[in-house]
């Protein structure tokens, strides 16, 4: 058994401070025993009792007085001060302790900065490229741990912050000056080196209290082609970077919990590739690759490297990947990453988060002509039909299949390069693979004529 009290040597004393600590329950020494259901502690023995003169009480470090000598409610290790019952407390001058300070997930154009007080307080961090700062954001609420992200910064820029915090009494105080630089603006750069993509425009958090959030389309997943500072759904795209594998989404989307939000980069290959999209997601989600859907992740997991792998094909040129990351309560992370089949990194491929310079992403057109080897035939004679196909576009298209239909007037005899003819609809199919952009070819049927 074991329970809380106020412990030193010797006696207790009016005007001293003293702090909680967990300790082995000992009947002849404790006040009284914890009960199931209690919100209190003891916190002194009876013997240090006896010693005082008088009845007492806790003075919180927040100011506040907790009630006499008995039953107290104190977190573990809160310093409190006893002071004699009636006495009216010594006012409140000192001001709060700003310590922790901390600058993470700088990108282009936001980042995110926390610290920590030793008393309840509000904070502000007041920023700007001089330190005449010139510009402030406070935190949501009087805490001890705060956390503020800034937003709307310019990218590759050098700025000056400090942090204020005031406690409940009006003390102030006010942090060193301190400098982060943004990244600079429209890159994408290169992925971590184990291949991670640590770099993205991002927009949210959409609210999805309903359940429904995975078979929602907040945006338009499949055509929206979006660049930082765009306004999509009353939201604008943020860059965002960070500088670890594994993405914190949680420290730049507030509220975070039963939320949505998007992530969007660019991806130039050099060449048309088959390849691994690999990707976890706490808590679920979804991945496009060049508007098509290529990874559903609807159960709920945590985020675990490599986790999820589709197998995709990235054309040559610029191509897009937006993930939607799904989040429940708690973290909410995402790993996301390039690999060739084997999972090794692909080093030649790099990286934008806008269309500062025109980003094209590429779309397949195939277009089919057919010609006759003979103008006229007579009942018994062979045709010969060649059918030309060629991709007009500018991205491959994937596992692409020609179709000739067959004139009811003649009966199929064969097709080359593998042609399968479905005598129930009368046309013939040829598998072709991938057709590269500006790639052109042909396939042949022979039939007679009945």
């Amino acid at each position: 058994d074991s329970m809380y009290s106020i412990w030193q040597t010797g006696t207790v004393s009016a005007g001293q401070q003293y702090k909680l600590y967990k300790r082995a329950y000992t009947k002849a020494l404790m006040l009284c025993r914890p009960k199931v259901g209690w919100v209190y502690n003891c916190y002194a023995t009876r013997s240090q009792l006896d010693d005082l003169d008088g009845t007492y009480r806790l003075l919180h470090s927040d100011g506040t007085l907790g009630p006499e000598i008995g039953k107290i409610g104190l977190a573990m290790g809160e310093a409190v001060t006893l002071i004699r019952t009636g006495d009216t407390p010594p006012p409140d001058t000192a001001a709060p302790i700003i310590s922790g300070i901390k600058v993470g997930n700088v990108a282009s154009s936001s980042a995110v900065i926390s610290w920590l007080t030793d008393e309840v307080a509000t904070g502000t961090i007041e920023y700007g490229p001089t330190t005449s700062y010139g510009l402030s954001t406070p935190a949501p609420n009087p805490a001890t741990s705060q956390e503020v992200t800034l937003l709307g910064l310019s990218g590759g820029t050098t700025y000056h912050y400090r942090v204020t915090a005031m406690d409940a009494a009006g003390n102030r105080s006010v942090s060193a000056d301190g400098t982060f630089t943004t990244q600079p603006s429209s890159s994408g750069g290169s992925p971590s080196p184990t291949g991670y993509i640590r770099h993205w425009a991002a927009l949210g958090p959409f609210n999805f209290a309903d359940g429904a959030g995975h078979n929602t389309d907040y945006i338009g997943e499949t055509t929206i082609r979006p660049s930082v500072g765009d306004t999509t759904a009353g939201k604008t795209w943020i860059d965002y970077a960070c500088f670890a594998d594994q993405l914190d989404l949680a420290a730049i989307f507030k509220p975070s919990d039963y939320a949505v939000a998007y992530l969007n980069v660019y991806v130039y290959s050099d060449r048309a590739r088959t390849c691994q999209l690999r990707i976890g997601i706490d808590d679920a989600g979804k991945a496009f690759l060049n508007g098509a859907l290529v990874c559903n992740i609807p159960a709920y997991r945590p985020s675990d490297p490599d986790a999820n792998i589709a197998d995709v094909t990235l054309q040559a040129g610029w191509n897009q990947l937006l993930v939607k990351a799904e989040n429940l309560t708690v973290a909410w992370t995402l790993y996301a990453r390039f690999t060739d089949m084997s999972g090794n990194i692909i080093p030649e491929l790099t990286y934008r988060v806008d269309q500062a310079t025109p980003v094209e992403i590429g779309a397949a057109k195939i277009t089919v002509t057919i010609s006759v080897d003979k103008t006229t035939a007579k009942v018994g004679e062979q045709l010969v039909y060649t059918v030309t196909y060629t991709n007009s576009g500018t991205a491959p298209a994937n596992s692409a299949i020609v179709r000739a239909d067959v004139d009811p007037h003649v009966r199929f005899v064969s097709a080359t390069n593998g042609g399968v003819y479905d005598a129930e609809a009368n046309v013939v199919r040829w598998n072709v693979g991938t057709v590269a952009p500006g790639a052109s070819s042909s396939v042949q049927y022979t039939v007679v004529v009945k």
